[in-house]
């Protein structure tokens, strides 16, 4: 995913416990979380429990907490307690959870500064998911036949794409910048038999520069035959609202090293369309882009650039609501500090139409 670096409302704040080319300082795939566990619920709990123990609810600092405990708890290293009821519903951390100086603490290099979480809106959307039980934290390898739609392309360099149509994926304008991707593969991993060759790559962008990703880095590869996997549909964008998040996927690096598995995670949004004063923050194009996975794991990495970033509607249906593009432009670290992703409506969709009349967009 740019690899999916595990960088994801409100459990009321007092109701609650104590409450994403990256080659080119941007180019990106999906940083994969340290071995952890599938129980999302169970990590997110001792996390909570963690931040309530190490600041006040709802500060930045409990959110850099709350971060770090996911990365404790995913190492098995934070007791396993639960909390007692207290009056008016508020709940306290029980009498067996240790105090804040007895608790493990990560490394100097993978603590989360709280500044990282002093924008508002990653805040609330953060609360927004911890609302939702079925919130992915930690990125997590995808399961046989899941996201069917979500191809790896080789070639130039490795990136990822979403199946659009029988015979074309979309991806990033970028991935041709080093080598026009010659091959699309679908499946859990890039040694899937399930394979293409790319028989043309339309760039609706044709630079290698951020000034001219900033005005559409997609792209579709057309494939040398049709595939019967479902095409994902464009989502009405109308729905991408913040708070909110995104589901993210893609074959790129993982935190631990290695990549070329598809994996995903959740990332809470930040900015759904980049408004003022969002460009000069972020790096983003104003009404183009939407900025996701703010300085928290997970985030997207090297080898996720064209990847999906979905929208799940109530029904559980996926949309493909837009693609990896690059890291923010105040990044400090090539992965893990958010993502730019480039929005399908508006001159993008245009594009998109023009290459792909039949493309499906809504429900």
């Amino acid at each position: 995913m740019r690899s999916l670096r595990v960088s994801i409302a409100v459990l009321a704040a007092v109701a609650v416990i104590a409450s994403s080319v990256h080659s080119l300082r941007g180019q990106r795939g999906v940083q994969p979380a340290s071995p952890g566990g599938p129980n999302n619920k169970a990590l997110r709990d001792l996390a909570l429990q963690y931040a309530a123990s190490i600041a006040d609810v709802d500060t930045p600092e409990y959110f850099a907490a709350f971060y770090e405990g996911l990365n404790l708890a995913a190492r098995k290293a934070l007791p396993v307690a639960r909390p007692r009821p207290r009056p008016g519903g508020a709940r306290s951390l029980p009498d067996d959870f240790p105090p804040a100086r007895q608790l493990p603490s990560l490394p100097p290099s993978e603590r989360f500064s709280p500044t990282l979480f002093k924008d508002p809106r990653i805040r609330a959307s953060i609360k927004l998911m911890n609302q939702q039980e079925t919130t992915i934290w930690r990125d997590t390898p995808t399961q046989p036949m899941e996201l069917m739609a979500v191809a790896g392309l080789t070639g130039g360099e490795t990136c990822s794409g979403t199946l659009i149509a029988a015979d074309a994926v979309l991806t990033a304008a970028h991935c041709a910048c080093k080598g026009t991707p010659t091959q699309v593969v679908f499946g859990s991993d890039l040694n899937s038999n399930t394979r293409f060759t790319v028989r043309s790559f339309s760039r609706m962008v044709t630079g290698c520069t951020e000034a001219e990703w900033l005005n559409g880095d997609v792209a579709i590869a057309f494939l040398n035959g049709r595939t019967s996997i479902d095409p994902m549909a464009i989502a009405d964008l109308s729905w991408l609202r913040q708070p909110g998040s995104l589901l993210i996927a893609g074959f790129g690096k993982r935190e631990g090293g290695g990549s070329g598995e598809k994996r995903k995670a959740e990332v809470p949004i930040i900015t759904p369309n980049c408004e003022n004063p969002d460009p000069p923050v972020y790096g983003c194009s104003r009404g183009r882009e939407t900025v996701a996975g703010g300085r928290s794991e997970p985030d997207t990495c090297g080898g996720d650039s064209g990847g999906p970033a979905i929208l799940t509607r109530p029904d559980s249906k996926m949309y493909v609501a837009a693609t990896t593009s690059r890291a923010v432009r105040n990044a400090t670290r090539p992965c893990g500090d958010g993502g730019i992703y480039v929005r399908l409506d508006g001159e993008a969709l245009k594009w998109i139409r023009t290459q792909v009349p039949t493309v499906k967009v809504g429900s």
